[in-house]
């Protein structure tokens, strides 16, 4: 995540309290009850010493009775414990639900040149690790603050009821804790930030490495990566032992002073009962309570360990959600209603400070055809971004039908363009599944229709359980040719305006070339269509080349026009049939 898109720990609360809030009449009703359980834990003690100072050992029937009075009072404070927990849980759930929903839906909206920055691994650990931690921050943060300030103040009034000098022992220890796990909550706080960081940078790693393992594989470097992502361990491990260490000084700290705390009340409280100013019952009550005061402070400090910790992970969550580099769309937009015509005018392109694409300017009218060709990184994909809307021009205007690009929305824009990529996307799921993907209203004739138009069919009926045959992750168990044919018959049963073919032939065998040329020609003869092409004896019967180098046209025509100017076309033709 890049350092200036973060949100300060203020903001970030801020942006989590939103979430909260919505639930705020039922998290009013929690609060009551929180109070209520409270207050009842409060005066349990008291009413303790109250039984062993005026019934134990004078009167049964007041022991039975003080007793079934305590009893219920337990039951009544477990009972309500059990409703507040629940209720929270539940709406931390929901709250996690609407985050996650919010994620998914901004990172829908993101341009590609976010994508571009953010490797994917770290931002799906957004979905893991920082949506955990805010989880478990959620789920009890709320009713242990409630429940630890109300007996913390609950408590206090108490002890002064009973007995001021004891009152001041007890509170006496509580500063040299409260003093230490502050500042151990501070250096904890930047541990957990430090150690989500971690597992992000971790995640990465790890998904680039597994997706592109058969690579991996075929180099024998996995010694190297071994050593690579022990080395990255290491560092989270080292990371999340001094995180958890910090977090976990706040117990013996805890123990030695709530130890100290007792020794002193038992001592001063002795002597006080021996000159006859307290009973017996109040040094057992005082004893309880001071442990009941400590208890909120040690809850406190632990809180605000869990709250640093959640929020390090929203702080991530929502940078991505408030990332400002997203698709932008005109408030007003246009519906693209028919294709008719493409132009770039003086088009110019950088991605960070080096232009890309530098003041092209051609024209594509309905039914045309036009290549671009050129050698790698001349711009060619970039071209088609551009038309994509993927990125928006730095100089210049692409126009369709005589209005800017931007001015159309997205959704009408791509229902009237379609894209077939070198290695076309599949998803796992049988191959009838993929067909149908975006193409939810064509039935099972329509698609046997267009399968025997591409050629698809062919092959088809070759696999097992034939349109019913399940495709693995990213397609591992099918060729790229195969992929191919499934991403054109896909793009015949949408039915596009605007046709654009980015390199599909260029990694097949050539028997597969032959049938997804075949297929691309019946394809294209009914659209206006762009194709960008390494093979040039796929583009021969195009209206139109354009050669593209260092983002410029330097070359445009016809195929023969092209070979009888005998410049760079030409030398790349020759070059690939000679």
């Amino acid at each position: 995540m890049e350092e200036n898109t973060l949100l300060h720990p203020k903001g970030t609360f801020i942006q989590l309290w939103k979430y909260i809030a919505f639930y705020k009449k039922k998290l009013i009703v929690i609060v009551i009850l929180t109070i209520l359980s409270t207050i009842i834990g409060v005066l349990t003690p008291y009413f303790l010493s109250f039984i062993i100072d005026h019934a134990l050992g004078q009167n049964m029937k007041k022991v039975i009775v003080f007793s079934l009075i305590l009893f219920f009072m337990y039951m009544m404070n477990v009972f309500i414990t059990r409703i507040t927990s629940k209720s929270m849980l539940k709406i931390s759930e929901n709250i996690l639900y609407q985050i996650r929903k919010d994620l998914f839906v901004s990172l829908e909206k993101k341009s590609i040149s976010f994508f571009d920055k953010h490797v994917k691994g770290d931002i799906m650990s957004h979905f893991t690790s920082d949506l955990e931690v805010v989880n478990d921050c959620l789920d009890e943060t709320i009713i242990d603050t409630i429940t630890s300030v109300l007996t913390l103040i609950g408590t206090f009034v108490m002890m002064l009821i009973l007995n001021i000098p004891l009152t001041i022992v007890t509170v006496f220890t509580v500063p040299i804790f409260f003093i230490c796990a502050l500042q151990i909550g501070k250096k904890t706080g930047n541990a957990f930030k430090k150690q989500q960081n971690d597992i992000g940078k971790l995640n990465a790693y790890f998904e680039e490495h597994i997706t592109n393992m058969r690579i991996l594989q075929s180099f024998h470097v996995e010694e190297k990566i071994k050593k690579e992502f022990q080395k990255q361990n290491e560092v989270l491990m080292k990371d999340e032992r001094k995180a958890q260490f910090l977090s976990n000084l706040i117990i013996p700290f805890n123990n030695l002073v709530s130890n100290l705390g007792n020794f002193l009340i038992l001592m001063i409280g002795s002597i006080l009962a021996i000159k006859g100013n307290i009973t017996i019952g109040v040094i057992f009550a005082f004893l309880s309570y001071a442990s009941m005061f400590r208890s909120p402070i040690q809850s406190l400090a632990s809180i605000f360990t869990s709250i640093e910790s959640a929020l390090a992970g929203a702080e991530r969550i929502f940078a991505v959600i408030h990332d400002k580099n997203i698709n932008l769309e005109m408030k007003k937009a246009k519906k693209l209603e028919k294709f008719k015509q493409l132009d770039f005018k003086n088009v110019t392109f950088g991605y960070e400070r080096e232009n890309i694409i530098k003041d092209v300017t051609f024209s594509l009218k309905n039914k045309e055809s036009i290549a671009i060709v050129g050698k790698t990184g001349s711009g060619k994909t970039t071209l088609i971004q551009l038309i994509l809307r993927f990125y928006d021009v730095s100089k210049g205007t692409i126009l369709i039908n005589q209005t800017p690009i931007k001015e159309f929305s997205y959704a009408s824009l791509y229902q009237k363009i379609g894209v077939i990529l070198q290695e076309p996307f599949l998803f796992e799921g049988t191959v009838l599944d993929n067909l149908l993907y975006g193409n939810e209203s064509c039935t099972l004739d329509d698609v046997l229709k267009a399968s025997i138009e591409t050629g698809l069919n062919d092959f088809v009926e070759k696999l097992p359980n034939g349109y019913s045959f399940y495709i693995e992750e990213n397609g591992t168990n099918i060729s790229i040719g195969e992929k191919q044919l499934i991403a054109i018959t896909r793009i015949v049963l949408r039915n596009p305006e605007l046709l654009i073919l980015d390199e599909a032939t260029s990694s097949t065998d050539l028997y597969t070339e032959k049938k997804v040329y075949e297929a691309m020609l019946k394809l294209m003869s009914k659209r206006t269509t762009i194709v960008i092409a390494h093979r040039l004896k796929t583009i021969e019967k195009v209206d139109k080349i354009l050669y593209l180098e260092n983002g410029k046209i330097v070359e445009s025509g016809t195929h023969s026009e092209l070979l009888e100017k005998k410049g760079k076309y030409y030398k790349l033709y020759k070059e690939q049939f000679t």
